[in-house]
């Protein structure tokens, strides 16, 4: 198909991708590794950390404080952020540009235009691929995928079987 996305080949440490050949590394400079516990924090709950932490502190002060309104306005904002981040560059295409790089680029500095020129220039690929890349170092993510995967099916099947009539096969009678 001529409109199909590209594929990322994990077998190679390179790939080309609208004319510029792209070098995926193992390291990166304390610079970029910086930017890359901010945007670990930003794919993983969908906004930096900071402002989780601070959020859910208030939601919980108003729900102490019998402030339900207010509780439920902030969880509803918490929400709608979440929901919205599609609206952003995604945090996942920003760390792989951390250490995803070209020939000749200068490994120590990372800039907005730099991330967002390889953004341009990686449209051609399937995001999966990227999220492979990024999500593979973000410690615990893979574990906690693996481990919840098989929970989540399973519950899945309950409820399917459950709207069909019928008792999911390792579901006790």
């Amino acid at each position: 198909m001529a409109n199909e996305l590209k594929r990322i080949d994990f077998t190679k440490d390179t790939f080309e991708a609208n004319g510029v050949s792209y070098f995926i590394e193992k390291g990166m400079s304390l610079k970029r590794f910086n930017e890359y516990q901010i945007l670990e924090k930003e794919t993983t709950f969908g906004m930096d950390f900071m402002k989780m932490f601070t959020l859910l502190g208030e939601i919980r002060e108003a729900f102490n404080e019998c402030r339900f309104i207010d509780g439920s306005v902030k969880l509803d904002n918490l929400q709608r952020g979440v929901a919205q981040i599609h609206t952003r560059s995604p945090a996942v295409m920003k760390m792989c540009a951390l250490f995803i790089n070209t020939k000749d680029e200068n490994r120590q500095i990372i800039t907005e235009q730099m991330i967002r020129s390889k953004m341009e220039d990686w449209n051609e690929y399937d995001v999966r691929d990227f999220f492979t890349l990024a999500l593979n170092g973000v410690k615990g993510f893979i574990d906690v995928y693996t481990n919840f995967s098989p929970i989540i099916s399973a519950q899945d099947q309950v409820l399917k079987s459950k709207a069909e009539g019928r008792k999911a096969p390792n579901q006790k009678k």
